[in-house]
């Protein structure tokens, strides 16, 4: 199963145990084009038996509700009856639950306008409903929780060098839905010391930063919010951006030897993956875990000219396999067919990198 072509109005159920912002949320998506609210519930369990009857594209759900609360739902909601899932709650900044609602498999968390009927509803609503258009059309067979903690075997105890120099680069898309994909590879691939991994996502900035405890603490690598070029060896950098800010940049960065200033409000994944693929070069391995045909793979290209390796899911294991398929159809990537062979790709990346700097740190000397 691939994605869903979206040709008709996206058939939404919003769920809500609030009157008041079940019918904001009913006024602000009807006048949306292209979407058309199918039904309400109040709950979880009244959201489950609505799924059944209505059949809906997309559901909005809320966090906090009674008799059966939103992250119990999307538990059953993707045992019995898939469909995607927008969280739209005042919770987004609560690291721990946004973590969960993205592990089970939500598509997007989208923070609730706060107080009671919001002034900027309006705007919130055409960037609500950009969202539920955009998960219309994701593969549901390929949303698969993230286990929820570490459980390796063998790699107890790893030791990270933060303070010694990073040596190989992961640059991971995880954008349109891919967050449960990229949760699951930070499980599968360990952290190692003489690498880090910066991973794009396109979610609020403040449900990535208060996302980055529990990640921590679930899977093990060190975590930072915001693109930093030079951070410590095992170490992730969560990298929102808006996806579609892909061409144009309103800033220009370059990489310098020890930097560690943030790169200025809101770098594109042209700046970041130009960033890297200038200091890494044939150390940088690029992996697609989702993204639409709208992305553009010229960035991806051009790291690849500089030496990068592309590395991709294969499209019909990805939540959204547009961005893959262009890679693929170019010659341009290497396809993965299962997560756990991606995994298994990054972690002999690693290793040749790091013998690689190895014979490199002993021919200098």
């Amino acid at each position: 199963m691939t994605e869903k072509a979206v040709e008709s109005n996206v058939r939404t159920l919003v769920v809500d145990d609030a009157a008041f912002m079940r019918k904001a949320l009913v006024n602000v998506l009807s006048s949306q084009d292209g979407i058309e609210v199918v039904g309400v519930a109040r709950h979880g369990r009244e959201a489950l038996d609505a799924i059944k009857e209505l059949k809906p594209d997309v559901v909005t759900l809320d966090v906090d509700m009674p008799i059966m609360d939103g992250i119990t739902a999307i538990k059953h909601i993707m045992i019995r009856n898939p469909v995607p899932v927008v969280m739209v709650s005042g919770l987004a900044h609560e690291g721990r639950i946004a973590y969960e609602a993205l592990r089970l498999g939500a598509v997007d968390f989208f923070p609730k306008p706060s107080g009671t009927i919001s002034e900027n509803m309006e705007d919130e609503g055409v960037r609500l409903a950009k969202t539920i258009r955009s998960a219309a059309s994701v593969n549901l067979s390929a949303m698969v929780r993230a286990r929820k903690r570490v459980e390796r075997q063998g790699v107890q105890g790893v030791t990270l060098c933060t303070s010694g120099p990073v040596r190989s680069a992961l640059l991971v898309l995880a954008t349109h839905g891919a967050c449960a994909k990229l949760f699951r590879l930070m499980h599968g691939v360990p952290p190692v010391k003489h690498g880090a991994i910066w991973a794009v996502v396109d979610l609020p900035e403040g449900v990535v930063r208060s996302c980055s405890e529990q990640v921590e603490e679930s899977l093990g690598w060190q975590v930072s919010t915001g693109f930093v070029p030079g951070p410590a060896a095992g170490t992730c950098c969560f990298c929102p951006v808006d996806t579609g800010l892909i061409e144009e940049s309103s800033c220009h960065a370059s990489y310098e030897s020890g930097a560690e200033e943030r790169i200025a409000d809101g770098p594109t994944i042209q700046e970041i993956t130009g960033v890297l693929a200038e200091r890494f070069q044939d150390s940088l391995l690029i992996v697609v875990l989702g993204g639409d045909e709208t992305l553009s793979d010229a960035p991806l290209l051009n790291a690849a000219e500089n030496g990068a390796d592309i590395l991709v899911l294969a499209p019909e294991r990805s939540v959204k396999g547009g961005l893959a398929r262009k890679l693929i159809s170019k010659r341009a990537a290497t396809v993965a067919i299962r997560e756990q062979e991606l995994w298994d790709r990054i972690q002999r990346f690693f290793r040749q990198s790091a013998l690689k700097a190895r014979a490199a740190d002993s021919s200098g000397k």
